[in-house]
């Protein structure tokens, strides 16, 4: 065998392990018979690749088979199922208001996580020292090998190169090179993306979205952000923008944005603006639940599932303003479904239900196939999950080796 025809070999081999891996982390109760017929393999390429996996603590066989869904006669065939002492990854997210620092298995099973503030005058080493103080915990404490960092970000962000090109609202920070830093500090490799990007790979890869292989994941928090999922695979851009469904312009003559334009769909529904009018109006609405509270978004969404009829209006309010921003995305993509998540994913059905039909009344071609409106299967919780899953999806790819 020359080096040529090795080469290709060892390639053929780690690509089958890995298809092999991403079958087992996104499926459950598979047995070796189910992963020869979802991969193709042979049933001896499998068994190889098993045993391999065995022997480095990746997987276990559990011969109690749970599951009850197939019926069969005689033994049960055991399943595969991830080790206790598999290695881990860490995910982590910066929002406007926070960093999320977790630990989660392969799974995308958070382990450990915790939350701290965020303040406008972060700087560099602020920020990355709010970060690495759960990473340090969970060093100490967890002792499963840890793959690499994972991190969601807001803002724009150069993902090739792990810069955060200028993150909004903290003004201290331009061309932030994250990636190198934490990856200084903690020896792993570690890799930046958009939060709504990797949200719609989170949904693709553990959610909502895995049988869809077209949908887009809108991200409402105080920023509106979308994700793209074509063909099956994340719609990938390197300019830096991505998904700024917030910045689209629904009224010219509308308030100005801090982007430049004027009327930005963020100006209306954002979640902090939802909570703003929720505040300013609630002073003629003293039959409200709300009159003479403290007002969040939660509040909000909770007195509208009690039919507060207050509450009920703001929502159909931010719905109504939503539903304008993804007719014109729902025309220009033809997405078979849009999942909702972010912090408006704790409206849940509330929300969903009136999107759903706002949407399927407006779109250019009514008698067209419905498009159906999810509530993300992390829910607020997904930026996070998609920081796990880019660490994942890179094992998938090749770029980072299981071991």
């Amino acid at each position: 065998m020359n080096g040529m025809e090795g080469y290709n070999h060892q390639k053929v081999k780690f690509s089958n392990r890995n298809l092999l891996f991403k079958h087992i982390i996104t499926n459950d109760f598979l047995s070796r018979t189910d992963l020869a017929n979802l991969t193709g393999l042979t049933k001896m390429t499998v068994t190889n690749i098993i045993s391999e996996l065995l022997q480095n603590n990746i997987i276990a066989e559990n011969k109690d088979n749970p599951d009850t869904s197939k019926i069969t006669t005689g033994r049960k065939p055991s399943t595969i199922e991830l080790s206790a002492e598999s290695p881990c990854v860490i995910g982590m997210y910066i929002s406007h208001e926070f960093c999320y620092t977790v630990l989660s298995d392969l799974k995308a099973n958070i382990l450990y996580s915790r939350k701290l503030k965020l303040s406008q005058d972060e700087s560099n080493d602020s920020l990355v020292a709010k970060l690495l103080q759960p990473f340090y915990f969970i060093r100490e404490n967890y002792k499963r090998r840890l793959l690499g960092i994972g991190i969601a970000s807001i803002g724009q962000v150069d993902s090739a190169n792990g810069v955060l090109i200028n993150p909004l609202f903290f003004y201290r920070m331009v061309n932030f090179p994250i990636c190198d830093m934490i990856s200084k500090a903690t020896n792993l490799p570690v890799f930046l993306d958009n939060d709504s990007k990797v949200s719609a790979l989170a949904e693709k890869t553990f959610g909502v979205g895995k049988q869809y292989n077209n949908f887009l994941y809108l991200g409402i928090s105080n920023s509106i952000r979308a994700g793209i999922i074509t063909n099956g695979e994340l719609y990938e851009n390197n300019s830096g923008l991505y998904g700024q469904v917030g910045h689209m312009s629904i009224d010219i003559n509308g308030p100005k944005c801090y982007c430049g334009n004027n009327g930005c769909l963020e100006q209306y529904a954002g979640i902090n603006k939802i909570v703003d009018k929720a505040c300013t109006r609630i002073r003629d609405h003293k039959s409200s639940v709300l009159w003479g509270t403290i007002i969040e978004w939660i509040d909000i969404v909770e007195a509208a599932m009690a039919n507060d009829y207050f509450a009920t209006e703001i929502i159909n309010e931010f719905c109504r303003y939503i539903s304008i921003g993804l007719v014109n995305v729902v025309n220009i993509l033809g997405p078979e479904m849009i999942v909702i998540g972010h912090e408006a994913a704790i409206g849940g059905e509330l929300i969903q239900k009136k999107l759903e039909t706002l949407i399927n009344q407006r779109t250019i071609m009514p008698g067209a196939k419905k498009i159906s409106v999810v509530i993300s299967a992390f829910k607020d919780k997904t930026p996070i999950i998609g920081a796990v899953a880019i660490v994942i999806h890179k094992i998938f790819t090749g770029e980072l080796q299981l071991y």
